[in-house]
């Protein structure tokens, strides 16, 4: 008895795994029709969508049309998606032809509803387009995202502030700039760049002459944008002050003016590697006749990419012809010196 009871129940437990599993197996099957099906509409809808407006946004970048389709909720993302494409491809007048289609669809104020309640890349969406608007009355809001923590938003948002009013800008953005290093500085140069020299010059400028040593070298940077004639004397002043051989590497690559030539010349036998590599190629942007001797005591140092950034200086200079340069490569005594300028003379030939 007790023999068949225990088969009895081993038999129902597998008959109630075979249930379940035949069971999961059915769900599953639904679940991955319904995922397709839903991609399939998905997928016709978008298409559809792209049918209709395309050509639309195409016609407005140069005429208003006359008539235009319902744009329901559910399209919104897609209408932004590709408007926002149509925007970042286009210069000009077409951008402004562009707004106005977008206003008299009212995705203006779809925007700002997106940038409150929208997910991540429906924020995101939304900064753009409100930056393209020039949506002063979302600038509250945008604000607030410059200042939060996610990296991709907070970046978007910088730009669309600028792209609102630039001067305005400013004053939030420079300490962002400061103190954001999760920030791309190629992302950030072109949002300097998109608020224009006569916007940037004078507040990054006096940034930098009191920012941290930690944040001075990303500053210094962003100074190349700058007019020399704001940037050099603050480089000049910050390199006289500073003992942080990033900084000064920084402040040696900035330099535009030669009146720095002999602060520049006092770095090139400096203990720190990366500051006599900067020294080196300073001197080949603005040194004289003299500064051509300093590179070639420079072709023999310890560090290969000192050596390295000397020969591409001394290459560099106007008054070096590739004449001159192989008399000196063939005057050399020191092996490594001749074959570190060799190597520059090739592959300068070969480009």
């Amino acid at each position: 008895m007790g023999f068949g009871t225990h088969s009895e129940v081993i038999g129902t437990i597998a008959l109630q795994v075979g249930l379940a599993a035949c069971a999961l197996t059915l769900v599953l099957t639904v679940v991955i029709f319904w995922v397709r099906m839903s991609l399939t509409i998905t997928e016709r809808r978008e298409k559809k969508f792209q049918e209709d407006w395309r050509p639309i946004m195409v016609q407005s970048t140069e005429t208003a049309p006359e008539q235009l389709p319902p744009l329901a909720r559910s399209e919104w993302i897609s209408f932004l998606s590709l408007w926002n494409y149509f925007q970042e491809s286009l210069l000009g007048g077409s951008k402004q032809n562009l707004n106005r289609l977008a206003r008299e669809c009212a995705m203006d104020v779809a925007a700002k509803k997106l940038l409150e309640t929208g997910n991540i890349r429906e924020r995101l969406l939304a900064i753009l387009a409100l930056g393209h608007l020039r949506e002063k009355s979302a600038w509250r809001a945008l604000r607030h995202v410059v200042t939060s923590s996610d990296p991709v938003l907070s970046l978007a948002a910088a730009r669309a502030i600028v792209q609102i009013d630039a001067h305005a800008a400013m004053p939030l953005l420079v300490p962002q700039i400061c103190t954001r290093e999760e920030w791309s500085p190629s992302k950030v140069a072109g949002i300097l760049r998109e608020a224009g020299v006569e916007v940037i010059s004078r507040p990054l400028a006096a940034a930098a002459m009191y920012a941290a040593p930690r944040t001075l070298p990303r500053l210094i940077r962003y100074l190349n944008m700058v007019p020399s004639a704001i940037a050099d004397p603050v480089i000049g002043q910050i390199i006289q002050a500073s003992t942080d051989e990033q900084v000064i590497a920084a402040c040696l690559e900035a330099m535009k003016d030669p009146v720095h030539l002999a602060t520049i010349r006092s770095f090139a036998g400096h203990p720190d590697w990366h500051v006599r590599m900067a020294a080196a190629g300073a001197l080949g942007r603005l040194g004289t006749d003299r500064d051509g001797r300093i590179l070639v005591d420079m072709l023999d140092d310890n560090e290969w990419w000192v050596s390295r950034h000397a020969a591409q200086s001394l290459a560099r200079m106007p008054f070096v012809t590739a004449k001159k340069l192989r008399r000196i490569g063939d005057g050399l005594k020191s092996e490594p010196a001749k074959r570190m300028l060799n190597l520059v003379i090739e592959e300068n030939e070969s480009s």
